[in-house]
């Protein structure tokens, strides 16, 4: 009997049951199993993935994972249990505070920080009498780390900026934090109080038409979240009338532009709208231009003008023009690219055309220090005339855009493709 009792214990001990003829032995009893199948071999349980230090914010949820792979002999269940922040988990009266192979524990208090939290591992098997405990054990602690709120943080200032009268001056903040409420303020009296600007609540602030009035005004802005908030540093304006007038855009909205072409020959079709990506970088206008095989004898020609309505220069207002730099980025193919601006119903280009770049990248466009006598008179019939722009103060306004063209062979041949345009700017000195 003391020899039955013996064996009994050994093959208890050993981490496999072998099953023969539908039963097998196991913790003193027979249990039912498939005739000649191994119920587990090696360690019936074991943890493949331990659960992972977390980082929260106060008021966030800190979420822990066990995972634990066990032969289907065995019944595997886990308790979450928790040692205290300060002592040392090597040495801690553990205590239960959930049950399942995933805890999610929140929110987490400033006072949670450094709490440790482990899961505890039981192995049941099942009996005829019921199930039957074979073996505990833990996993490894995992360390909850729980942060103050972050306040905002201003990741880019506001740049001081000098302008010409009746142009717009834009101040912009980059910041970084959780729902973000900005603020902008001006002062008059060289930073010493400042006051809310009404409806100036985004990341951008831009005063429309600034006048000599305006110069010297400070501009500052308070970014604020439920955490706290931060005050950027005070732009300064200066309105000058002798600084260049610059006009730009590297977003292009649709409303911000219009075109009108003209033609010759069998002539073409134009399509033109922005493209929110592939710009230099995002945004650019996305131009496509197509001109029609020539008649017999004769070419086709398509002429595009584009239109930045908010770019206009009055010289009665704003002063004689002195010189103009134009630049832009273009994108191929090769086509006939040029300034363009519109004095009343005349439309000039500055000549000479160039080739926008025929490759697959972007190319810089520019010509500085152009006058009115760099600019030729175009008309609908596309002839042209020595008639130039007036740039003198008494120059009636003065709207400005860019060009592109296309000539189809002698009777054949028609040509076009996908263009592109960015950073288009016009800087005007006076």
């Amino acid at each position: 009997m003391r020899t039955l009792d013996w064996i009994r214990t050994r093959m208890l001990a050993l981490p496999w049951r072998w099953c023969f003829a539908g039963w097998a032995l196991v913790a003193g009893a027979l249990v039912s199993c498939g005739g000649g199948d191994v119920l587990c071999s090696g360690f019936p349980t074991e943890i493949v993935q331990q659960p992972q230090d977390a980082t929260v914010d106060e008021g966030g949820t800190a979420r822990y994972a066990v995972t634990v792979s066990s032969c289907s002999a065995y019944e595997v269940k886990a308790t979450w249990q928790v040692c205290e922040a300060g002592v040392d988990p090597r040495n801690c009266a553990w205590t239960n505070v959930g049950f399942g192979f995933e805890l999610n524990f929140g929110p987490a208090a400033l006072a949670d920080d450094g709490r440790h939290f482990r899961a505890f591992i039981r192995v049941l098997q099942a009996l005829n009498t019921g199930l039957d405990e074979i073996t505990t054990f833990v996993s490894l602690p995992a360390k909850l780390t729980v942060t103050p709120p972050a306040i905002p943080a201003i990741v880019t200032q506001p740049l001081d900026l000098t302008v010409a009268p009746g142009q717009n001056a834009s101040f912009t903040v980059v910041a970084a934090g959780a729902d973000l409420r900005y603020q902008w303020q001006r002062s008059n009296d060289g930073g010493i109080t400042f006051n809310d600007i009404a409806g100036a609540a985004a990341a951008d602030f831009t005063l429309v038409g600034a006048q000599l009035a305006d110069d010297q005004a400070q501009f500052r802005v308070r970014v604020v979240n439920a955490n706290g908030e931060i005050t950027s540093r005070n732009a300064r304006l200066n309105v000058s009338a002798s600084a260049p007038f610059v006009l730009s855009d590297g977003t292009f909205a649709d409303a911000e532009w219009t075109t009108s072409i003209y033609q010759n020959g069998n002539g073409g079709t134009l399509s033109a709208v922005q493209s929110a990506t592939g710009g230099n970088p995002g945004a650019y206008r996305a131009v496509t231009l197509l001109v029609n095989p020539g008649p017999p004898g004769a070419r086709s020609n398509i002429f595009s003008f584009h239109w930045h309505t908010p770019s206009r220069y009055d010289p009665a207002a704003n002063g004689a023009i002195a010189t103009i730099d134009y630049s832009e980025d273009a994108l191929g193919p090769g086509v006939a690219a040029a300034m363009v601006l519109r004095q009343g119903a005349n439309v000039y280009f500055a000549s000479p055309t160039y080739q926008a770049p025929s490759g697959t990248g972007w190319a810089t466009l520019a010509k500085q220090g152009l006058v009115a006598a760099d600019f030729v008179l175009l008309a609908p019939d596309l002839t042209q005339s020595p008639q130039r722009p007036d740039f003198s103060a008494a120059g009636s306004p003065i709207e400005f855009g860019f060009l592109r063209a296309l000539t189809s062979g002698i009777g054949c041949c028609g040509a076009g493709g996908p263009l592109g345009v960015d950073n288009w700017t016009v800087v005007v000195h006076r």
